[in-house]
């Protein structure tokens, strides 16, 4: 590997790795509401769901935008918008500023996304590198969450406020950038052709609208383990808090060694890659819905950890080669909205309207059971959309 191929690769990866600092607010919230004591706690919280909001929508406007828009220009300006963000919550002064810092930080993250999913991968990368490089670019992007939640931590225990000095690495971001990748080619136009309206070529297969749905649903599901794990682990007396968090990270860590094993496993399993996901995240619902033994769910999480790091980058590079090079950022955007989408509206439906009406609470034991039989449902809505879908490639091809 020579020393631009790798400069670039770094510029790529660095794109991945500040994706997840939407999380870093997480250990802040009871000190803001210290800080803040005359606003409703209930608003406190809000502040972490509320950025996920502007990233489903600026996703989306990130990717339309993306195919009249440079694309490098696209970046530059999510990092800044970041930066502005993260400067607004560490000098923040009132609840207010913290708010207006979050939408911000949503509408930066959400400029971001289409490219954090492997957008600009295709451009530099294809056969197996474009596969090793989205399997690197997921495994990235859970390190981020590793570190940057981590980092947050310790930042948050000398002063809340320096809790979001962490969206600094959008500078380095900037620099990998600016360092690491050269000018993107601008959209070649086949003048031959009749011309087409803009919106006329934001036409996607209809394989991104099934994989934004099947992944949008299976997030749905899957957001019920991060928000009950602790409450399950403190009242089996299985652990604490922190204990808690050590579960998520074994989550994380099966995320990325499932991301590092992607080639291999799409080698064996290939277009039923996303079978094999869900599989192993209904297997590690039920696992731990059953189970009273730490070393249990650790076990399962990790299986589901490596079920989500083969799905994600599988998606991506499968959606890469189903769309047209100068829609690939639209399609990713919209991927990545459909995910955004099941994340925020697992709480207010399955927490606060289903888990209430079948079992007169929303969270504990009975939302993993839950969570477990609707993936059920994602499987089997991953396996027609398999066989259908192989079935059209078959009829298409020459």
């Amino acid at each position: 590997m020579n020393k631009r191929t790798f400069l670039l690769k770094v510029s790529l990866l660095s794109i991945f790795f500040i994706q997840t600092v939407i999380d870093t607010i997480s250990p802040a919230l009871n000190d803001i509401a210290l800080a803040f004591p005359d606003v409703d706690p209930r608003a406190i919280q809000q502040l972490s769901p509320v950025s996920a909001v502007f990233i489903v929508i600026f996703t989306i406007i990130s990717g339309i935008l993306a195919a009249r828009v440079n694309r490098k220009v696209l970046i530059y300006a999510g990092c800044v918008v970041e930066l502005i963000a993260g400067a607004m919550q560490v000098f923040s002064a009132s609840y207010n500023m913290m708010l207006y810092g979050r939408c911000l930080l949503g509408c930066g993250i959400g400029l971001l996304a289409p490219f954090a999913a492997g957008a600009l991968v295709g451009e530099f990368f294809e056969g197996k590198e474009f596969h090793q490089m989205m399997g690197l670019g997921n495994a990235s992007n859970n390190i981020g969450a590793l570190c940057t939640t981590f980092f947050a931590g310790i930042l948050c225990a000398i002063n809340w406020h320096y809790t979001f000095l962490i969206h600094g690495l959008a500078l380095f971001c900037i620099i990998f950038i600016a360092w690491g990748m050269p000018e993107l080619p601008k959209p070649v136009v086949d003048r031959t052709k009749p011309k087409e309206s803009f919106w006329h070529k934001l036409k996607l297969h209809p394989f991104v609208w099934f994989a934004a749905f099947g992944l949008g649903f299976g997030m749905f599901c899957q957001l019920q383990f991060a928000v009950n794990i602790s409450m399950i682990l403190a009242k089996d007396n299985l652990g604490d808090a922190a204990m808690a968090g050590y579960v998520l990270t074994v989550s994380t860590l099966g995320a990325i060694l499932g991301s590092f094993l992607y080639t291999k496993m799409r080698n064996i399993f290939k277009n039923y890659i996303p079978v094999l996901a869900v599989i192993c995240q209904a297997v590690g619902f039920f696992v731990i819905y059953n189970s009273y033994s730490i070393s249990v769910i650790f076990a399962a999480v990790f299986i589901q950890g490596i079920g989500m790091g083969i799905m994600i980058p599988y998606i991506f590079a499968h959606t890469s080669g189903r769309v047209k090079s100068e829609t690939v950022s639209f399609a990713y955007s919209v991927i990545t909205a459909g995910i955004n989408a099941g994340i925020l509206l697992s709480v207010p439906i399955l927490s606060m309207k289903l888990g209430p009406a079948l079992f007169g609470i929303g969270f504990g034991r009975q939302m993993l059971l839950l969570a477990g039989y609707l993936l059920c449902f994602v499987l089997v809505y991953w396996i027609i959309g398999v066989i259908v879908f192989d079935r059209i490639d078959k009829r298409d091809s020459p």
